[in-house]
């Protein structure tokens, strides 16, 4: 294993890892347990009382709390936490600022994105931009296209999926030729998602792409985006070495073949209309 490849998983197991920690040891809001006690202490503060707990554990859960109650009178609070020492905290009050939706968030993440050094944090502000879908944050995540780890362009382009804004279709577009199979694969996935036509020649390339789960993608994304000139292309697909990938091509062509006649319906319809108006 390379060193960039260490880090890159290590940045992936962290941020799972994360999730996973607080999704099992969340406790009960305003319930504390006594240690060596069965008894129980309930704490009667807000969950903003409980942000400048010396507690990090309970300041990051109030953060989650604070979160999904989604005021906007808990929102400079959670951005005061941005600041806080403890790893774990700051990623928290950056998921809850996403969950809040709170356009307010978006200006103070981005300073973080600028001088955070710990990757975690940094890859949970891309996800949280993503989710507040701000177009002030294009520029910022555009260029995140560039960083060094696979891990991190593949979460600005899902980002950019989120916002969902033309201005960043080529950049999307141009992603589908990364040295990274994953950031292939997640290229494929959001130009789909997105109906990005001019993406179909890329598609059409990464489908004989040497790994097969970039062939898979490009093939189902090419279903969405492509024409019936790009059958014969997946039809090459039908028989290929991974079932996976011969079904999304099968799937493709028939996706393609409906829409293609969709639209000769369509056009006949508009046909008679025209002709019965004259």
């Amino acid at each position: 294993m390379t060193g960039k490849t260490a880090v890159y998983c290590s940045i992936i197991l962290g941020t799972l890892a994360a999730y996973c920690h607080g999704a099992a040891e969340m406790p009960a809001a305003g319930v504390t347990e006594v240690a060596g006690s069965s008894a129980t202490v309930v704490d009667n503060r807000t969950n903003l009382e409980k942000l400048s707990d010396p507690d990090p554990s309970v300041r990051r859960n109030a953060a989650i709390l604070a979160g999904n109650e989604k005021k906007k009178g808990n929102v400079p609070a959670l951005i005061s936490l941005l600041a806080d020492e403890a790893v774990d905290v700051r990623r928290a009050a950056i998921q809850a600022l996403a969950v809040t939706g709170d356009a307010r968030a978006v200006q103070p993440l981005l300073n973080i994105l600028k001088n955070e050094k710990n990757p975690q944090v940094r890859m949970s502000v891309v996800t949280a931009l993503g989710d507040l879908k701000s177009r002030v944050a294009l520029p910022a995540i555009t260029a995140l296209l560039k960083e060094t780890y696979p891990v991190f362009r593949s979460e600005a382009l899902r980002a950019l999926g989120k916002i969902n804004d033309p201005a960043s279709y080529s950049s999307i577009v141009n992603m589908l030729g990364d040295e990274a199979e994953g950031v292939r694969v997640m290229a494929a996935q959001v130009a789909g998602n997105l109906k990005i036509g001019p993406a179909a020649p890329g598609l059409v390339k990464n489908i004989s792409d040497p790994v097969s789960v970039v062939r898979r993608a490009s093939a189902r994304a090419l279903g969405i985006v492509g024409k019936s000139s790009h059958v014969a292309e997946l039809e090459k697909l039908l028989g290929d070495t991974d079932a996976l990938v011969s079904a999304a091509a099968k799937e493709a062509i028939e996706l393609i073949g409906r829409r293609s006649q969709l639209d000769a319906a369509q056009n006949a319809a508009k046909g008679t209309k025209n002709k019965s108006s004259k």
